[in-house]
């Protein structure tokens, strides 16, 4: 057992372990009569699922088209035309730039784990057995709580969803986008909402790069078609007609781009900062996980800020990990606090061992955090001849009528 400031944590050793099936906890006879065993999903070739997906072709296809057309057209053939070869490198290199983040973005978001739940957390309820309290999910807020999968029947974290397309318990789902063939939950939602912003970013600098150009052969174009020329405006400047045409398509293509991402950033970037999900965003009452500073939500899906915030990767210094969520303890004066596990800039929840970190503070390992979170109740040591004290009086109580009906 280890004391810690907001209370005590009880280590769930698998000596000590009852492996009994878990409490339901209001379920009655609705109570699954055991979990199924569920494995690793296997989810293939992100490539296979994004063939599959029109949406997704759509999205991939949009995007190759306003990065081709503005490299091999615009910067090409059209600026050369004009007599603004100078500027080529500079609207290369920024163009492209943003194009690559917005490709590794689509690609780890799509094909990267959304956020099944993990073997370590399945091990942890098998553990736990009848000392974790496992209550009916509802359409609402139900922070520190397990929830039984009415798809699946097994028992799953705080703000973790069942998708109907993947047919998975996704941990902080908040939705299954057809654009990149996968769900968004814990696991990329990083990464999604990067790539939103590289290729708003990205699809904003080609338009605003290429204006001058699109305004000139947008107004060749009116000209031959209102006033039936023999030939298009743009041929001047030894523009061919399916140059023209194809670069009037990319001006399209972008502005249609830079307003449905425009949507997507105006709508993803108030749920960031409030630390709520899409689901979570129609739950009433106020937002439990809401720690009442934009800076320290944000850092609960990008981890501390540093250099990694700006690449699609999985955070260097996270801050929580998907299954407990920050306060540890009930009440918010706990050792435990919600700012990079208590203000320290090194994550502790990927190791195995017990950290002390320099001001003596003690960094259990997950499963001791679950524990608190989810408030298992303590389990007697094999030479213990008395009756258990009740570390969670209100749960002991009842998990013990439970247990009675």
């Amino acid at each position: 057992m280890w004391t810690s400031g907001g209370g005590s944590i009880i280590h769930p050793d698998p000596r000590h372990v009852q492996r009994n099936a878990y409490n339901y906890v209001g379920m009655g006879a609705n109570a699954p009569e055991r979990a199924m065993e569920h494995v690793q999903p296997h989810t293939g070739s992100c490539l296979e699922g994004v063939g599959k997906n029109w949406a997704s072709a759509l999205g991939i296809s949009v995007l190759t088209l306003i990065g081709a057309i503005y490299n091999l057209v615009f910067l090409r053939r059209i600026l050369p035309a004009t007599g603004k070869s100078s500027s080529i490198p500079v609207d290369f290199a920024l163009f492209n730039a943003f194009w690559v983040l917005t490709g590794w973005s689509y690609i780890a978001s799509s094909c990267g784990d959304p956020g099944y739940l993990p073997n370590r957390w399945r091990e942890f309820v098998q553990n736990a057995g009848g000392r974790l309290a496992v209550f009916p999910a509802a359409q609402g807020w139900q922070p520190g709580r397990a929830t039984t999968c009415e798809r699946c029947g097994c028992a799953r974290p705080e703000r973790t969803h069942h998708c109907k397309v993947c047919d998975h318990c996704i941990l902080r789902m908040d939705h299954h986008c057809p654009w990149i063939a996968n769900c968004v939950g814990f696991g990329n939602y990083k990464q999604f909402v990067l790539l939103i912003v590289y290729a708003f970013v990205g699809t904003v600098i080609g338009l605003c790069s290429s204006l001058p150009e699109l305004v000139y052969c947008g107004s060749a174009a009116v000209k031959w078609f209102l006033y039936k020329q023999d030939h298009p405006g743009w041929q001047v400047k030894h523009i061919s007609n399916v140059e023209g045409i194809l670069f009037l398509a990319f001006g399209v293509l972008s502005l249609v781009t830079v307003v449905l991402l425009s949507m997507l950033m105006t709508g993803h970037a108030p749920l960031l900062m409030s630390n709520k999900t899409t689901i979570e965003y129609h739950y009433p009452t106020d937002n439990p996980y809401d720690t009442g500073s934009p800076l320290a939500n944000v850092e609960q899906q990008f981890g501390l800020p540093g250099w990694d915030w700006f690449l699609p990767i999985q955070p260097r210094n996270p801050v929580t990990d998907g299954i407990a969520y920050p306060p540890y303890f009930d009440d918010k004066s706990g050792s435990f606090r919600p700012k990079g596990m208590n203000g320290m800039a090194y994550p502790p929840y990927m190791d195995g061992e017990d950290i002390l970190g320099m001001d003596g503070t003690l960094f259990p390992n997950p499963e001791a955090r679950w524990c608190s979170r989810y408030q298992l109740l303590p389990v007697a040591p094999p030479d213990w001849a008395g009756p258990m004290p009740e570390e969670r009086p209100g749960m002991a109580r009842c998990m013990s009528a439970c247990d009675g009906a």
